[in-house]
């Protein structure tokens, strides 16, 4: 009996950490949300639309989970499309006076990354794409 109640929390424990790598590159939400509505100086009703927007993302993150063991590959082009599309939706929430707070933003982003690229030289392009996924 205690045998059989060890090997049901042992696969407990097993899924729990299965499900939290399956994940992904999620990132805190709040936390992105505040940064980059200071940045951006966004008001109150695009903040709200930036949280749907990050909030989307991570959704996008956890559906695409599966195929990071499955089909890497395809996981670092999804990746790369929900970077480009996150940011896409970060710009077209903008007004015309916050683009060039914008551009200064997704210039830090660049940079971030070419340093990024530079430091992870010898990683792969999915490792590379994962470490990427929350700076914008």
């Amino acid at each position: 009996m205690t045998r059989l109640f060890l090997l049901f929390l042992l696969s407990l424990s097993a899924n729990a950490i299965y499900a939290q790598e399956a994940q992904g590159p999620k990132r805190d939400i709040a936390q992105r949300v505040q940064h980059t509505a200071r940045a951006l100086q966004l008001d109150e009703l695009q903040t709200a639309k930036l949280e749907d927007i990050y909030a989307r993302e991570n959704a996008q993150l956890e559906q695409i989970a599966p195929l990071k063991t499955s089909d890497p590959d395809k996981y670092t082009l999804k990746l790369q499309a929900i970077r480009k599309g996150t940011a896409g939706s970060i710009r077209l929430l903008l007004r015309d006076d916050q683009i060039a707070l914008y551009r200064k933003l997704a210039a830090q982003w660049r940079m971030q990354e070419h340093q990024l690229r530079r430091q992870m030289k010898d990683a792969s392009e999915l490792e590379i794409q994962e470490a990427l996924i929350g700076n914008n």
